[in-house]
């Protein structure tokens, strides 16, 4: 059974370290260890990027999109990433290296260096990867700075260039190269990555919107641990389970239409990605938040639908063809 416990990689007396993992054998990734306890925590960022000078709203902020992925699956995600272990110096606070991954974090994914009022929240969102073993956790410490129009523009900028210019962009070194579109953040048009990404945008948006005191989140392979009974965040979830039901909808209708074998196939495992988070959020809806899900919320019903409304397409153009050809003949 996993713990329980937030662990608190702040605290004096820390082992730091890093290792070469099995999902990326050719880097090596920061973490702190307990000397006596034996916990270890993989350390990562993330932040939420907002427009200096437009309204206030916590839910306005930048994404970016995995490169090679349509533009509307469910890919984009605030800039974020995992501290290397070459970035895991000793004569600097733990603080002080989570801001550093974060600034280079964001220059890498979405070309932006002058983050103004860069602050760590206070919120962490810790979890497990499958492959971790039991005492091994990793958290996302959780940023927020604005950025002013000119630098979301020249970010834009650089992503046309990178796309006009596919041979160039395609020989950067391979972190400069893992995004290749940016946008500010819309349920519809820019679905969030279903990998971590909504539990840390809920955990944001009940700190950001509601002005909810520090909170922390457990995750092991896709589960939730049963701490989450706040009835803000739980609407939170249930408008996350109304924008992934968008998303499952739109991704199935563009297997269908998928041009190529290839490009389905490149579709149906974005779609399987977004369907086992659609499934782990009703989890979360029914075991902790105690919600009912409605009527029509499982991928079979949706999946009926849209197959009902294609074929009915289907029957009604071959009815016209039929119609056509009939007047032609006469």
């Amino acid at each position: 059974m996993p713990s329980k416990t937030i662990y608190d990689v702040f605290q004096p007396g820390l082992r730091r370290g890093s290792e070469h993992l099995p999902h990326d054998p050719i880097k090596a990734y920061a973490y702190v260890e307990h000397p006596t306890e034996g916990w270890r925590v993989y350390l990562r960022s993330a932040v939420f990027l907002h427009p200096r000078g437009a309204p206030a709203h916590c839910k306005n902020f930048l994404v970016v999109k995995r490169t090679g992925a349509p533009y509307h699956a469910a890919t984009w995600e605030p800039p974020k990433g995992q501290m290397e272990g070459k970035d895991i110096r000793h004569n600097q606070p733990i603080k002080a290296l989570l801001e550093e991954n974060v600034r280079r974090e964001t220059e890498e994914e979405a070309h932006i260096t002058d983050l103004i009022g860069l602050k760590h929240t206070g919120l962490a969102f810790q979890g497990q990867e499958k492959t971790y073993p039991p005492n091994w956790f990793f958290q996302y410490h959780i940023f927020r700075a604005e950025i002013t129009p000119e630098a979301a523009q020249a970010s834009q900028a650089w992503f046309r260039w990178a796309a006009d210019h596919p041979k160039a962009f395609a020989r950067m070194r391979r972190d400069r190269r893992e995004k290749d579109a940016v946008a500010f953040y819309s349920p519809r048009a820019t679905p969030l990555n279903p990998r971590w990404c909504p539990q840390i945008a809920a955990l944001y948006f009940k700190s950001a919107c509601g002005g909810a005191k520090r909170t922390t989140r457990k995750q092991r392979g896709g589960s939730v641990s049963k701490t989450i009974k706040q009835r803000s965040e739980c609407r939170e979830y249930y408008k996350i389970l109304i924008d992934y039901k968008e998303v499952l909808e739109l991704q199935y209708k563009n297997m269908l239409g998928a041009p190529t074998v290839e490009k389905r196939n490149e579709i149906y495992k974005e779609l399987k990605d977004s369907i086992r988070e659609f499934e782990s959020i009703k989890h979360i809806l029914v075991s902790m938040c105690h919600k009912t899900i409605p009527r029509g919320y499982d991928f079979y019903n949706i999946k009926k639908a849209i197959n009902a409304e294609h074929m009915r397409a289907e029957f009604s153009n071959n009815n016209e063809s039929s119609s056509n050809n009939e007047s032609s003949n006469n």
